[in-house]
C-alpha cells in the first residue's frame, strides 16, 4: 500500500495582498553609502525588531556592522541587552586573528529620522561572510541569562558591488 499526501504551501490571499501592500522602507543619505544594504525584517524579540542591515568601512581593516531598528524600539529596550556576533565565512579557514567573534555594549543612534545600532569591528582579508549570527544576553551579564534569542543575517559582501 502506498500513501501520499500533499499539503498546499501558498498562504492565504489576504496574507499574500497585505504583504504586497506594504511599502518598503524608503532609503535615507546615510543608508545610500552602505555596503551590501538590505531589509532582513528580523526581530530578537517583538519589542526588538531589526529592519534593514548594512555595513560602512571605516578603513582597510575596521568595518561598522549596521542595524536598522525598528521605529518603535526604544533605548531602554537596546540598554536591556548585550549582542555577541559570531560569522562564517570560507575566508576565515583556520586563521584566529580573522574570526569574527566579540560581543558589544550597543547603545540607540538616530540618523535621519532613523534608529540604528553601529557595531565596529575590526576584520582583516574577509571580504564576504556566508552569515553573521547576532544573540541578545542580559547586559553585560552573560552568565545570567545565556542566549535569548538569535537572528541570522546571510550572504554578506564587504566591499561595494561594481568592484
Amino acid at each position: 500500500m502506498i500513501l501520499f499526501s500533499c499539503k498546499d504551501e501558498t498562504k492565504p490571499k489576504e496574507e499574500q495582498v497585505k504583504k504586497q501592500s506594504e511599502p518598503k522602507l524608503e532609503i535615507n543619505s546615510f543608508e545610500k553609502n552602505l555596503l551590501d544594504l538590505k531589509d532582513v525584517d528580523l526581530a530578537f524579540n517583538e519589542s526588538y525588531t531589526i529592519k534593514r542591515f548594512g555595513a560602512i568601512k571605516k578603513n582597510d581593516s575596521v568595518f561598522s556592522f549596521v542595524l536598522r531598528l525598528g521605529d518603535d524600539v526604544t533605548k531602554e529596550e537596546v540598554k536591556k541587552y548585550s549582542i555577541g556576533l559570531r560569522s562564517y565565512s570560507y575566508e576565515l579557514g583556520d586563521n584566529k586573528t580573522n574570526n569574527l567573534k566579540k560581543d558589544f555594549t550597543p547603545n540607540l543612534v538616530k540618523k535621519k529620522g532613523a534608529n540604528y545600532i553601529i557595531l565596529n569591528q575590526k576584520i582583516n582579508h574577509i571580504r564576504y561572510f556566508d552569515s553573521i549570527e547576532a544573540y541578545t544576553y542580559t547586559r553585560r551579564d552573560w552568565n545570567a541569562s545565556g542566549r535569548i534569542s538569535t537572528i541570522i543575517i546571510k550572504d554578506i559582501l564587504l566591499e561595494e558591488k561594481n568592484k
